[in-house]
Formats: structure tokens, C-alpha cells, sequence
């Protein structure tokens, strides 16, 4: 039950960022679902929300 209102929260920070253009806020919340990811064993999870992360807020 926890994980599951852990990860509502954070969609919505990362909904609430992307609405308000407020990229580290964005980046963190990628950072975050990665870190739940890894610390739960699913690494192809965390790579990709790493990725995602690094594409979205580092474009050039």
C-alpha cells in the first residue's frame, strides 16, 4: 500500500513539474522511479527511467 501512494505522489511531482516547465524538479522525480526501481531488482525499469530522465532534460 505504501509503494503504491510512494509512486502516486510521485507521478504527481512530476505532473505538477511538467506543468510548471520546472525541469531539476522533472529530472528528480525520474531519478526517484529509478531509484525505486533498482532498489525493487527491476534494472531494465531503472535504466530506462534513467534514460528517459537524461533525453527529456538534457536536450540540446
Amino acid at each position: 500500500m505504501e509503494s503504491r501512494a510512494a509512486a502516486s505522489r510521485l507521478r504527481a511531482a512530476g505532473l505538477l513539474a511538467q506543468h510548471a516547465d520546472h525541469r531539476e524538479i522533472q529530472a528528480w522525480t525520474y531519478e526517484t522511479e529509478a531509484w525505486r526501481a533498482l532498489t525493487a531488482g527491476d534494472y531494465v525499469r531503472a535504466f530506462s527511467s534513467n534514460v528517459c530522465s537524461i533525453s527529456r532534460n538534457f536536450r540540446m
